[in-house]
């Protein structure tokens, strides 16, 4: 007779035994998780209403590709070099 082996433990199960011996953090909201990072990252947050060299918002590169990108795709400059 071969022995039996114990059932396979499902995923979920092995984290919910995890979190119940204390290791690691655990699973919050996606809010909840956001109220955290900008409590802890506040001055560097806010860093933009002090420091006048930093700007308002992180997207100057997308704005400085923006019309080279739609010039692109109005000349067809998307399409592959070979026929599918």
């Amino acid at each position: 007779m071969s022995a039996s082996r114990p059932p396979a433990k499902r995923p979920d199960n092995q984290i919910q035994e995890i979190q119940a011996a204390g290791c690691g953090r655990s699973a919050k909201r996606p809010g909840h998780n956001l109220l955290v990072r900008l409590r802890n990252f506040k001055p560097e947050v806010l860093r933009f209403l002090f420091d006048f060299a930093v700007p308002f918002a992180d997207n100057q590169a997308e704005q400085d590709i923006r019309m080279m990108k739609v010039k692109m795709k109005i000349s067809g400059g998307f399409r592959t070099q070979r026929p599918l």
